[in-house]
């Protein structure tokens, strides 16, 4: 048994946050001051000094996470199950109807489900923190690949993909959790809608082959398109993103690219070894790269290089 150790001078003492990550198929995520694990039958919660925590009983099949500010989501992907905490523990759990596609919780607690249920091509539905429903969108229509509730919690963004002149394509729909109906939506972007996320006065969009934000009323703040394939990404926590791209010139295998809320912010080349994991927040970067993480600070800015010599590692966070 692999154990990973957060912040410890002992590299095999189990508690803690030491046995978080025992095989590939938990999820983790930074959680307010420590790490988060979801695992098929556990959410697992331990700061870095391991003095507090909590772990909680639960049934995912394909294990799913989403944070944000001091909430958690864990929920189950092509099931039913969600369960939501903050930093005591749990706050509620419970089963939706139809097979879980995406979810995800915002700044306010809120949560949002796509899913795939019978009679629709998508259902939206929109819970509190305690999984009380409070709004929800049916449509015959659409395919929605992605939804999330605004910074404020009054606004859903939804995301959703067709085909337009025998090509893939996405438009973001805007939703008030006061009324029915459409209130505003973006234009149509070639390619995938990932991912969506909260920004200040809007909303974040990723796609396979492109980021975009736009504003409350769907207008767009920016747009910019990779120019090659998309390897990794991660938030940083202000609405921008890191992005690993593979190589867009013979003599690099990648490219990274740190892109604002204004466009983009920076660019670097990866040019001798495989990157296994990237991640974000604020204005630093880290990559794992031959078993070794760099991580960069400001304008992409080579800090430190970390190298472990007792362990393996196979991905990388940065805890706020």
């Amino acid at each position: 048994r692999r154990i990973t150790t957060v912040g410890s001078s002992s590299y095999t003492a189990i508690g803690g946050a030491a046995d978080l990550g025992h095989d590939r198929t938990v999820r983790l995520a930074p959680f307010l001051e420590g790490v988060i694990a979801v695992s098929t039958s556990e959410v697992r919660y331990e700061t870095v000094d391991g003095d507090s925590g909590f772990s909680l009983e639960g049934v995912f099949s394909v294990p799913g996470v989403s944070v944000s500010g001091g909430y958690c989501l864990a929920f189950d992907i092509g099931g039913s199950s969600l369960l939501t905490a903050d930093k005591n523990g749990k706050l509620a759990s419970a089963e939706v109807s139809g097979e879980i596609v995406s979810a995800s919780i915002s700044p306010t607690g809120r949560v949002a489900v796509v899913s795939s249920v019978t009679g629709y091509r998508s259902e939206v539905s929109v819970y509190d923190k305690n999984l009380k429903l409070i709004y929800r969108w049916q449509t015959p229509e659409h395919y929605v690949t992605s939804a999330v509730v605004s910074e404020d919690g009054g606004l859903l963004a939804a995301a959703t993909v067709y085909i337009k002149n025998d090509g893939l394509c996405s438009a973001v729909k805007l939703f008030s959790l006061d009324a029915e109906g459409v209130i505003a939506q973006s234009s149509d972007y070639e390619g995938l809608c990932m991912s969506l996320w909260p920004v200040q006065n809007g909303f974040g969009m990723l796609f396979d082959n492109a980021v975009a934000m736009i504003d409350t009323s769907a207008e767009e703040k920016t747009y910019h398109p990779f120019g090659a394939a998309l390897a990794e990404f991660d938030f940083d926590g202000d609405g921008g993103i890191a992005l690993l791209l593979s190589p867009q010139e013979s003599a690099e295998r990648f490219r990274l690219l740190r892109i604002s809320k204004k466009g983009e912010a920076g660019t670097m080349s990866v040019a001798n070894d495989d990157v296994i994991d990237v991640a974000a927040y604020g204005e630093h970067t880290a990559l794992l790269r031959a078993g070794s993480v760099y991580l960069y600070g400001k304008d992409l800015k080579l800090e430190k290089i970390l190298t472990p010599t007792k362990l393996e590692p196979h991905s990388v966070l940065i805890i706020d």
